[in-house]
C-alpha cells in the first residue's frame, strides 16, 4: 500500500469524525435540553406607607422668600412646592425666572433634608419647586433652609404662615448656614408684609466699618496708612421687622407651620 493511499484514509476517517462531532454539537442545541434564565419580577421601588405622612395623593404649599437682585435690591419670591408617590424625581419649573446653579444644588439639598426629616424614602415621593420672584435670576445658596421648610410643608400638605420669611442654607444635617444681603433681604420681607424674619445664628446683627486715614512722621518720612473702624448696625432696628435667629430646621418649623 503506497504512502499516499494510507495518507488518503487517514484524512477519509478524520472528516468522518468531524463530521459525527458536528452533528452531535447541532443536535444538541436543536433538540437537547435547555437551561432557561428565570425571570424575577423586581418592583421599581418599594412600597411605602403613605399614611405615615398627612397627605395621600399628593400635597403642596406656598412659601414667600425675599432674594436680592443683581443690584443689590431686595425683592419678593415666592416658591410652589408640590409633593406626590412617586419614584424620587426632583423638578423645577424654571419658565419664570432664570435660576442659577447653586440655587438648584440648593432644591436637591433641601429635598434630601426634607425627606430625611419626615422619614420619606427618596424614592418613593415625587417633588415640583416652581419659583417666582420680582426679577430676572435668582442665584445663591441662600433660599436653601426656606426650600427645605416648604418641601415639609408639602409633605404634610399643610399651610405656610405668610407671616414670617426667612434667609439661609440648609446643611445634610438640617441645621442652618450662613445668608449674605441680610439687610436688603430684610427689607423686602418687611414690604412683602412679613413681621417676622428668620435669619441664621449670629446674622441678626452686622458688622460694617467706616475707613479713615492716619498719617504720623518717622523721623524724616510722613507715612499714611488706612484704619477701619467696626460699628455694628441691628437688623431689626435698622429695617423695622422684627428679626429672630434660628439654627436649626426645626427652630424655623415654629414659625411657618401649625
Amino acid at each position: 500500500m503506497t504512502k499516499e493511499h494510507i495518507f488518503g484514509k487517514r484524512i477519509l476517517v478524520l472528516a468522518v469524525v468531524s463530521a459525527l462531532a458536528f452533528g452531535i454539537f447541532i443536535g444538541s442545541v436543536l433538540f437537547g435540553e435547555k437551561t432557561v434564565p428565570a425571570v424575577i419580577n423586581v418592583p421599581l421601588f418599594e412600597q411605602f406607607d403613605f399614611g405615615r405622612v398627612a397627605y395621600m395623593d399628593s400635597g403642596g404649599a406656598v412659601m414667600f422668600l425675599p432674594a436680592v437682585m443683581r443690584n443689590n435690591t431686595g425683592v419678593s419670591a415666592h416658591v410652589i412646592v408640590t409633593a406626590k408617590q412617586g419614584t424620587g424625581k426632583i423638578t423645577a419649573n424654571l419658565n419664570n425666572v432664570l435660576v442659577a446653579d447653586n440655587t438648584q444644588q440648593s432644591i436637591r439639598m433641601a429635598a434630601f433634608v426634607a425627606q430625611e426629616h419626615e422619614g420619606v424614602k427618596a424614592d418613593t415621593i415625587d417633588l415640583n419647586y416652581d419659583i417666582y420672584a420680582d426679577a430676572s435670576t435668582l442665584e445663591g445658596p441662600s433660599a436653601g433652609a426656606a426650600f427645605t421648610v416648604a418641601t415639609i410643608a408639602a409633605i404634610r400638605n399643610v399651610t405656610v404662615s405668610t407671616d414670617a420669611m426667612m434667609t439661609g442654607t440648609v446643611n445634610h444635617d438640617g441645621t442652618i448656614g450662613p445668608a449674605g444681603k441680610v439687610i436688603e433681604k430684610a427689607t423686602a420681607a418687611k414690604d412683602a408684609g412679613a413681621s417676622v424674619f428668620l435669619v441664621p445664628a449670629g446674622a441678626s446683627k452686622e458688622v460694617n466699618y467706616t475707613d479713615s486715614e492716619f498719617c504720623h512722621t518717622w523721623g524724616v518720612y510722613n507715612y499714611c496708612q488706612p484704619e477701619f473702624t467696626p460699628y455694628v448696625i441691628d437688623v431689626s432696628v435698622e429695617t423695622g421687622i422684627m428679626v429672630i435667629e434660628v439654627e436649626t430646621i426645626d427652630d424655623a418649623l415654629k414659625y411657618f407651620l401649625e
